[in-house]
């Protein structure tokens, strides 16, 4: 089975065919370099919207952060949203919020009463990464047509770019799924000075 001529491809032969040259008009000529322009910035257009919604939200940051932070704690040791607040430097109204959804996902305990505070439900081993990221994005939509209800791209019926897109969230995703939060504090020594720096004496 032969391969499908790229836009590009197709551009060539005509403009290098001198039949076609004898028999068609420059109008025509025009509109088929136009033609051919629109469809590769559309593709351009399309490439560069998905770089752009790979970048994950500062919500699923701040969950990876707060995560991170607790544990870099020594086992069962309490935290609280002051302390993380300060040690990112991130509103501590954005951090309750974060907290009280990773709290829903199973992913942190709070203890209440005096002396109280935050802290991983589970061992860090057991927090994929991947999970934490399909739980705290708001979706995965990386371009118009990856929603069927809303999409309004003329190239959808005929595009073969939809497919590799999907593939490339498929690779991102399990890239991701291959991590657990335990992975990224191996070296807790190191991590430890950055955010819990001991007052100088």
């Amino acid at each position: 089975m032969t391969r499908p001529l790229v836009v590009d491809e197709l551009i060539i032969i005509l403009m290098n065919s001198k039949s076609y040259i004898r028999n068609t008009s420059l109008k025509t000529v025009r509109i088929l370099v136009t033609i051919h322009s629109r469809i590769r910035q559309k593709i351009q257009d399309l490439i560069e919207g998905m770089v752009n919604e790979m970048r994950l939200t500062l919500y699923t940051d701040y969950s990876l952060r707060v995560l991170i932070f607790l544990a870099a704690k020594p086992e069962h040791e309490l935290s609280t949203i002051a302390e993380i607040s300060e040690a990112f430097t991130i509103s501590k109204n954005h951090l309750t919020k974060v907290v009280h959804e990773l709290g829903k996902a199973d992913f942190i305990e709070t203890v209440r009463g005096r002396g109280g505070g935050i802290r991983l439900k589970v061992s860090p081993k057991q927090i994929n990464v991947g999970n934490v990221v399909r739980k705290t994005e708001d979706d995965f939509q990386l371009v118009e047509c990856f929603n069927r209800e809303s999409n309004m791209c003329v190239l959808a019926p005929a595009c073969r770019l939809k497919g590799l897109l999907q593939e490339a969230l498929q690779a991102y995703l399990a890239v991701l799924d291959r991590y657990t939060i335990e992975d990224f504090v191996q070296n807790k020594d190191e991590i430890g000075l950055l955010l819990f720096p001991r007052p100088q004496s």
